[in-house]
């Protein structure tokens, strides 16, 4: 009786195998990214924000010797709240827990809120058409997420736009991204070999998705995204 040899190794085989291998790869990826962000975020919560309400629960209880004294105290105090709802803020846009607890729309609305008062930029945001009663993976409106937040960083750090219009919406079975800026200056090949733009390109494909970047004119940039909201059946290769 003779040993029974291997199967051979098909070229769809190989094919398929290097796919799942890649996929493993990107995941392992994402998740230490997130999990960066979220010890980042903690980090700043359980830290900073600790010793800003110490500083604030010291001044409003600082015995005050005149009125000018207590009126003083106060307004430091005031600054002091305002900065522990800022850096909140800034721990929900980091933590990618946060999605749990807050909605998408929320998340988007503080973060544009922030931008506007930043730049002298006009900030539209459209997200009544979110269904965030819809059921979605959370890696994928994670991902969404995160797309957002860097287009709007692109806008904020190397844009001169005035005017930013940005849609967000659930279609029937994905989640709908379209982020447009009039600005005339932007490199739209300096932005495509970007690292962190090419990054949202491949995770969004990695969850089976797209993201693109276009300038349909002259006097605008349009970033558009499309994201399914669950994950799609791997349909094997024989």
């Amino acid at each position: 009786m003779f040993d029974e040899k291997p199967p051979l190794l098909t070229q769809a085989n190989f094919e398929s195998t290097t796919i799942i291998k890649q996929k493993e790869v990107i995941d392992i990826i994402i998740r230490h990214m997130e999990s960066d962000r979220r010890e980042i975020a903690n980090s700043l919560h359980e830290q900073i924000n600790q010793v800003l309400a110490a500083a604030k629960l010291m001044l409003e209880n600082m015995p005050c010797i005149t009125a000018e004294m207590e009126c003083y105290t106060k307004q430091v105090s005031t600054i002091i709240s305002k900065t522990l709802t800022e850096l909140n803020k800034i721990c929900n846009d980091i933590n990618p827990d946060a999605l749990r607890h807050v909605s998408l729309v929320s998340l988007v609305g503080d973060m544009l809120t922030r931008l506007a008062r930043e730049k002298s930029i006009v900030v539209h945001f459209d997200g009544s058409g979110y269904r965030a009663d819809l059921k979605k993976d959370p890696e994928h409106e994670l991902t969404m997420l995160r797309i957002i937040q860097e287009c709007i960083y692109k806008v904020l750090i190397s844009s001169n736009a005035t005017k930013l219009n940005i849609v967000l919406e659930t279609l029937d079975y994905s989640m709908f991204l379209e982020v447009v800026c009039n600005d005339e200056m932007m490199d739209l090949q300096d932005l495509n070999q970007d690292i962190a733009i090419r990054n949202l390109y491949n995770r969004s494909v990695h969850f089976g998705g797209s993201f693109t970047i276009d300038r349909p004119t002259n006097r605008e940039i349009v970033f558009c995204a499309n994201i399914p909201n669950n994950r799609q059946r791997q349909v094997s290769v024989n």
